[in-house]
């Protein structure tokens, strides 16, 4: 035997090895003979990867869309909770502030919420229900209160009518016009609340939800000193008015307040999505495990059946790696094949939960692949005249996140014909935050000694905005600030959170060890 010159010869006894090409054609040929045998295979596969991928997809379209329609959640720009009725004071600082001689253009309306007994007329079995008190000349700010009978609220609710959620109507075998009897007054039922914006935000009632204006409730004589009613103000702003300034002046007037804005998503119901996904999500990992047992168990009777085929193969000279190579590739095409087949079928799921669970979920999330590129856009490039010496021009411009100044200065470069490269760079602003807003030393001092620096800065919530905010209680922070692990319940599911302490003092930043117990990680007071 000759060898060819430029090669090296083959070591006495060596084989040469089975192309992965030939080793992959023997792969596919088996998988074809064998279609029954390995559909179950495939299934397996398959069946795990479109649960996980379901269960994933669905929830971050539903948290896209939380945060998308976060102002029809809240029915407001702001929302402002407490568990008493405002003071005189407050109340009249709340009407200074939503007047029209401040000029801020803020627009307030309060809702009151509290639970009563109710029945029908003929029916001398009362019902708990939970009511809500409205002003329907001006709530919702955001988003529609849709009725059954095809009206606005405005027209529907007046001080003699209420509109009901459908459960009453069941429960205490009514109607559409029958009279109800709430406290001391006989009210004719209007019509079925069938979408009420802000209802995720309302908290959890205690029986069938009855709208009613606010004069109705205090003809009803139900709101009495002591009484359990929770008073929730909301807010709508003017287009030139800041969040954050807003909400700082309404914490200054409601201190005991809990008080929330559209970029904060609702604590509860991030938790209760996240609680729920964890959960899915381990059931489908689960799934997936015993899918890939199927797949060794398979693979295994697979092999067995074909010992004989094997001997074969090695007794004309097929190697153990050959072999080994062979089947392989078979459990790879097997596993690439079953994940691609689970991933559609994980996209056909995503787009059925909005359907099967129909009216359990408070609103139906819009689902899109997230496969869209990030978008790069910049709003403004100016060159100073004035500053352009020679081969080096300065220039300022406003580029979204994820920009890269440098290529641009490239790309300047290639568009003139001549090169360019970035010399020096210098931020300006990042995100909220602009030079205009830094403080000196001296100007820190100042501010302190005054008693001002805490209006200058910052809102703290609204730092690490890529972290979920925990209140937590006296005893509990004790017990961060001594280095302690404590458990957060109601943690959102992130790794790290921003604990606080009432709704300034930022206190530490959590790690999460397991659960709901967190390990301080940066205490800061």
């Amino acid at each position: 035997m000759t060898v060819p010159e430029g090669s090296k010869p083959m070591p006495p006894g060596s084989k040469p090895a089975l192309p992965w090409s030939t080793a992959a054609r023997i792969a596919w040929r088996e998988l074809r003979a064998g279609k029954a045998k390995f559909f179950f295979v495939l299934l397996s596969v398959a069946i795990g990867v479109a649960a996980l991928t379901g269960v994933r997809g669905f929830s971050t379209s539903f948290a896209r869309t939380l945060l998308e329609q976060a102002r029809s959640i809240m029915a407001g720009d702001l929302s402002a909770r407490m568990f008493r009725q405002a003071t005189p004071t407050e109340s009249q600082q709340l009407d200074a502030l939503a007047s029209e001689k401040s000029g801020l253009g803020v627009r307030r309306t309060v809702v009151t919420e509290t639970v009563s007994m109710a029945m029908v007329q003929g029916d001398p079995v009362p019902l708990l229900v939970t009511l809500k008190a409205v002003d329907p000349a001006k709530y919702p700010f955001y988003g529609t209160v849709v009725l059954s009978t095809g009206a606005d609220l405005r027209s529907a609710l007046t001080d003699d009518t209420v509109v009901v959620d459908d459960n009453l109507l069941v429960r205490l075998r009514a109607k559409v016009g029958d009279q109800l009897k709430i406290g001391g007054r006989w009210f004719r039922i209007a019509a079925v609340i069938e979408k009420e914006p802000d209802r995720m935000t309302a908290g959890v009632g205690l029986g069938p939800r009855v709208m009613m204006t606010r004069r109705a409730m205090d003809e009803t004589e139900l709101l009495q000193p002591g009484s359990r009613a929770t008073e929730r103000y909301l807010f709508a702003l003017g287009d030139k008015l800041k969040v954050a300034d807003v909400r700082a002046q309404i914490e200054k007037i409601l201190p005991d307040a809990q008080v929330t804005d559209f970029r904060e998503t609702s604590p509860t119901l991030t938790q209760g999505v996240d609680r729920a996904t964890g959960l899915l999500s381990l059931i489908c990992l689960v799934a997936m495990v015993l899918g890939a047992i199927g797949v060794a168990m398979a693979m295994r009777a697979h092999l067995q059946q074909r010992i004989e085929i094997l001997a074969i193969m090695k007794s004309i000279g097929a190697r153990s790696a050959d072999i080994l190579r062979i089947y392989l590739l078979q459990t790879l095409l097997l596993g690439v094949g079953g994940a691609l087949i689970g991933v559609v079928l994980g996209l056909g799921v995503e787009y059925a939960f909005p359907t099967v669970l129909g009216r359990l979920l408070p609103l139906r999330p819009e689902i899109r692949l997230p496969l869209n590129p990030v978008p790069v856009s910049y709003t403004h490039l100016d060159v100073y005249k004035r500053q352009v010496e020679g081969d080096t021009a300065r220039f300022s411009m406003r580029i979204s996140a994820g920009g890269y100044v440098r290529a641009i200065a490239h790309a300047m470069g290639q568009g003139l014909g001549c090169g360019a490269h970035l010399a020096s760079l210098r931020r300006t602003a990042a995100g909220p935050f602009t030079l205009e807003q830094a403080l000196s030393l001296d100007e820190v001092e100042a501010l302190a000694a005054e008693g001002k620096l805490e209006e200058r800065m910052p809102h703290p919530r609204m730092l690490l905005p890529e972290l979920p905010a925990v209140t937590a209680d006296e005893q509990t922070v004790g017990r961060i600030r001594n280095g302690m692990q404590v458990n957060l319940p109601e943690y959102s599911g992130a790794a790290l959170v921003k604990i606080f302490e009432g709704q300034r003092e930022l206190v530490a930043v959590g790690k999460r060890v397991a659960g709901t117990l967190f390990q301080p990680f940066v205490v800061l007071g």
